[in-house]
């Protein structure tokens, strides 16, 4: 372990006041890189090579944050998180993650254990130093921390991954920042509110609250927009945003893993009438809710967005009814339409006897 104490009268570059630093990480070339830029940054930094070495440095030199790697010898990273948490007079030291490790498990796993963050490499160090001062300001005390002006901004717009989206509303939240996260995905938009870095609200579409929030992270093809500002909203969002950021991920690696097992999103459904008469009987309520909007013309994308269930529970009824073989892809039209035939023929809605069925099927009880 060494310790890198800044020379005296060292001028930071860091709007945050001089901290205490804790890199644990087996990658030698790694920690001199991260030493060099952080000691540049106007903080006093200690390293690791492994997570026994840096419990036992947290005995006698306690840092301000730990920044570790999630695979380590002897006491891995996360062991070396929990055993942190576990100890009252180690409350105030903030944790994160900066791994190679980009699994959506891992990731939950992390944020389970109450981390600060969960940061990928590689990443830039501007970006980084950026991240390392926002989770030092928000632990720092409010009469002796910076002011609120001189803080990193957040980046106003972006390109919006399930892993990009997290980071941002982690960023939020160890902010403490007020504001509206507007989010576009083609033609479709959703506008997530955070008060105090605290998710309060969403909207998209039909939906709002949690299930909005759970929409906008697995649209994989979005841009997002980051509006700064008060928000007076009443809170329709009971969980922590902690604990919404790990149902969120757990849904976007259950929607990426029914988007596998399902046509593609723009593929156009019909009903397979005979199939549907030997089905009926079995089928729960809900599956009917959906199938009422297969007609020949809705895509699975759309079915999933006007679906009175949230996205995962209905591409979840939709992917079993393709393999039951209640649903079909749509034949594509003839290059050549039949001249007695209207232009609407070349489409197949659902035929009366299967509209029928439908609507006879019992009503959805709602559980609340």
């Amino acid at each position: 372990m060494r310790l890198t104490p800044t020379a005296e009268g060292f001028h930071a570059e860091s709007p945050v006041a001089k901290r205490r630093l804790l890199i644990v990480d087996a990658d030698s070339r790694s920690v001199r890189v991260l030493e060099a830029n952080l000691t540049k940054a106007g903080h006093d930094v200690a390293t690791a090579a492994d997570g026994e070495e840096a419990l036992a440095t947290l005995e006698w030199w306690l840092p301000d944050l730990v920044l570790s790697e999630t695979r380590l010898p002897k006491v891995d990273g996360y062991e070396m998180a929990r055993r942190i948490r576990e100890r009252p007079e180690w409350e105030s030291v903030a944790f994160a993650f900066l791994t190679r490790d980009r699994s959506v498990e891992q990731r939950i796993r992390g944020l389970e254990l109450g981390i600060e963050d969960y940061l990928t490499k590689p990443i830039f160090i501007g970006e980084l130093v950026a991240r390392v001062n926002l989770l030092l300001a928000r632990r720092a005390p409010s009469s002796s921390g910076p002011p609120r002006a001189s803080r990193p901004s957040l980046p106003p717009f972006g390109a919006a991954t399930d892993a990009t989206m997290l980071d941002l509303l982690k960023s939020l939240e160890v902010s403490g920042k007020s504001g509206v996260v507007r989010v576009r995905n083609g033609h479709q938009e959703a506008s997530i509110y955070v008060r105090q870095g605290k998710v309060v609200d969403a909207e998209a579409g039909r939906l709002r609250g949690e299930n909005a929030v759970y929409r906008a992270l697995i649209w994989d093809r979005s841009a997002f927009h980051v509006e700064l500002a008060p928000v007076d909203r009443p809170d329709a969002v009971s969980c922590t945003t902690q604990a919404l950021l790990v149902e969120a991920m757990r849904r976007v690696d259950e929607w990426s893993r029914l988007c596998n097992q399902v046509l593609p999103l723009p593929t156009v459904l019909i009903l397979d009438e005979a199939r549907l008469r030997d089905s009926a009987r079995t089928m729960a309520a809900e599956v009917g809710e959906v199938l009422r909007l297969v007609d020949g013309q809705r895509s699975i994308a759309q079915i999933v967005e006007e679906s009175p269930f949230d996205d995962v529970a209905t591409l979840a009824i939709v992917a079993r009814c393709c393999a039951e073989r209640v649903l079909l892809p749509r034949p594509e039209a003839r290059e050549e339409p039949v001249a007695s035939a209207p232009p609407s023929s070349l489409t197949v809605p659902i035929s009366r006897s299967a509209s029928e069925l439908l609507k006879s099927w019992p009503p959805l009880v709602r559980r609340h």
